[in-house]
């Protein structure tokens, strides 16, 4: 295992990792802007000492083994070939543009209060570029997405019951190209939706509703759904690690 961040622990042998470490889609949108600067807010380095325990890891895709890079190191969602040929160096899944992972649809991203933790390395920027996506821009249902527009990290929910086929997009500032980035996203039951950004507070603010995905398997790097008949939606680039879990 590489990449953890500031801190974790792994425990391989049982379903539980807990860790803190550190053309655009047309259809109607809500662009959210701006912080929420009422509450303190703890860094993912600050959750070892007051609530590591709520945060429980359910899959881990660390991308060790070329041979096999989806595996998932802590569950039972086990990445498949999606699009493309991705492949791997050892250490990192290599994306070039043509290329993704299909998640199986399963229960365990089936939540509204849950984390993803990433580490990310562009080699280049388009309009619209998943990193990992549970519901497609032009799909009918509700979900969300972590992806780069134009290389701004931007995470999309949408409750379709609530809002139809409108997004409402928590926009983080830009990543840098060709360099490393530590990405931790989290929302909470409560709707709290918070994105840090090589261990700094890029974004916090509210989304409520229910954004579980009930219909199409997740993509990494790609719309696991219907990416056929769009060219510009993958990943260019590395990415270290990708790990998802939920928020008790």
């Amino acid at each position: 295992m590489k990449g953890l961040g500031l801190w974790s622990s792994l425990l391989l042998g049982s379903m539980t990792l807990l860790c803190a470490c550190g053309a655009r889609d047309h259809s109607a949108q809500v662009i959210v802007i701006g912080n929420d600067p009422d509450t303190e807010i703890k860094t993912p380095e600050e959750f070892r000492d007051i609530d590591s325990s709520s945060r429980t890891y359910a899959v881990a895709y660390e991308f060790n083994d070329p041979q096999n890079l989806g595996k998932d190191y802590v569950g039972l969602n086990n990445a498949k070939i999606g699009e493309g040929t991705p492949e791997g160096d050892g250490e990192n899944l290599l994306l070039d543009g043509r290329s993704g992972l299909k998640i199986p649809l399963s229960g365990t991203f089936k939540t509204n209060a849950f984390f993803i933790e990433t580490r990310i390395y562009p080699e280049a920027f388009d309009d619209m570029q998943n990193i990992i996506v549970s519901e497609p821009p032009g799909g009918f249902y509700s979900g969300w997405q972590l992806r780069l527009d134009d290389g701004e990290l931007r995470f999309h929910l949408r409750d379709f019951g609530k809002d139809n086929s409108h997004w409402t997009i928590f926009d983080a500032g830009t990543v840098p190209l060709r360099t490393w980035s530590y990405i931790f996203v989290e929302r909470s039951s409560s709707g709290r939706v918070i994105i840090w950004v090589d261990e700094k507070i890029a974004f916090s603010g509210y989304y409520p509703g229910n954004v579980i995905n009930e219909d199409y398997d997740l993509g990494i790097s790609y719309d696991a759904m219907q990416q056929s008949e769009h060219t510009n939606r993958f990943f260019v680039g590395k990415i270290d690690y990708l790990r998802f879990g939920r928020v008790d």
